[in-house]
């Protein structure tokens, strides 16, 4: 028992020559490009403010680090990363608390 509204106004439709159009035929394709993995190096976090990194290009290693210059550089990395700024505020005051307060806090 429903009362639809037959007078509403129609959707726009859409024309042929449509940037989703365009897509859609794009994605018909049954060949994709052949895939080309860049290696540009590895972080690893070891703890205890320890890290280390390794940059590379291709095959070969260019740079090499460890200790605090890799863990500095893996914390700068860690927060570039983060996709708003509001999660790069709360990872970074995390951080703080963390170093301020320690990871346990039932010992208060």
């Amino acid at each position: 028992n429903r009362q639809y509204d037959f007078m509403a106004p129609q959707p726009p439709q859409l024309r042929s020559d449509t940037e989703l159009l365009q897509w859609t035929r794009a994605r018909r394709q049954t060949e994709a490009p052949p895939f080309r993995f860049l290696d540009l190096g590895r972080l690893a976090y070891l703890g205890q403010s320890q890290a280390v990194a390794e940059f590379g290009l291709g095959k070969s290693a260019v740079s090499r680090a460890q200790g605090i210059a890799a863990f500095v550089l893996w914390r700068s990395v860690y927060l570039v990363k983060q996709v708003s700024f509001r999660n790069r505020v709360l990872v970074l005051f995390d951080w703080i608390k963390g170093r301020v307060f320690g990871r346990d806090l039932t010992r208060f």
